[in-house]
């Protein structure tokens, strides 16, 4: 079933997200994020991203979840307990854990390689940064983000088959009460309008890398599904080398 026609069968509810804001700043400055810890006096060069705050309906999928299907909604919810207990062996725990995940999406897709390039720890409420822990890591989480964004791969090569990315997401402890992730359907976004693309670094960490901002557009559609556990495995495409997904947007829980 499509995402339009399911649309029409379940609740929603409104809230305000942070919109990236059509500032003509980006037109001489490309917008950038520095994550992790800075010197207090280095605190006011820590981003020139503005947002402005809209608000928008989420529907919510519980109760119809097991409709979607990756391959025609870009995006599905796996019904996986995971094996892997979080204890204080961190390293270990997370390792284990992106070989179950890469198995299973590999079983899943019928893919012939899978890699894990990237994981992140987030948590409702921040703890402290710490300058030797890098931000995103169990010791010390990335908080809940409330800026809709895109991890979206611009990818071209006549010498290598299909290439596809994805993102998993789930919880860890329990199901989720306070901000769950909102994910939007990716035939609604408008890459050209929408999408303005930003550097993140992270500055200890010998890091940059980019990602997709975006700007709000009343044609945009987004769904959640509320009190997620963590048996309910999110799993959604951010590139297809053979088929035009457009950008999965997110935001993080």
């Amino acid at each position: 079933m499509s995402l339009s026609s399911l649309r029409l069968q379940l609740p929603n509810v409104t809230s305000s997200l942070s919109f990236l804001k059509d500032d003509p700043l980006y037109d001489e400055e490309k917008p950038y994020y520095c994550a992790g810890s800075l010197k207090p006096e280095e605190e006011v060069y820590r981003t020139n991203l503005n947002y402005c705050s809209t608000t928008v309906s989420f529907h919510d999928l519980r109760g119809f979840q097991s409709q979607l299907d990756i391959e025609r909604n870009g995006f599905a919810f796996i019904d996986f307990p995971s094996k892997i207990i979080f204890d204080g062996n961190d390293n270990e725990s997370v390792r284990d854990y992106m070989i179950e995940t890469m198995t299973l999406l590999k079983n899943k897709l019928a893919a012939e390689q899978c890699y894990c390039y990237s994981y992140r720890f987030r948590r409702s409420k921040q703890p402290s940064m710490t300058p030797d822990i890098p931000t995103g890591t169990r010791g010390c989480p990335d908080e809940a983000a409330n800026n809709p964004h895109v991890v979206y791969i611009e990818y071209s090569s006549q010498n290598i088959p299909e290439l596809t990315f994805h993102g998993v997401w789930r919880p860890l402890y329990g199901k989720v009460e306070d901000d769950p992730l909102a994910i939007c359907d990716c035939f609604t976004i408008d890459p050209d309008k929408d999408l303005v693309a930003a550097d993140r670094i992270s500055p200890g960490q010998e890091y940059v890398g980019e990602i997709y901002y975006v700007k709000h557009n009343e044609q945009q559609k987004w769904y959640y599904l509320s009190s997620q556990t963590p048996e309910e495995l999110l799993a959604f495409v951010s590139f297809d080398s053979e088929r035009d997904f457009g950008p999965a947007c997110k935001l993080g829980a």
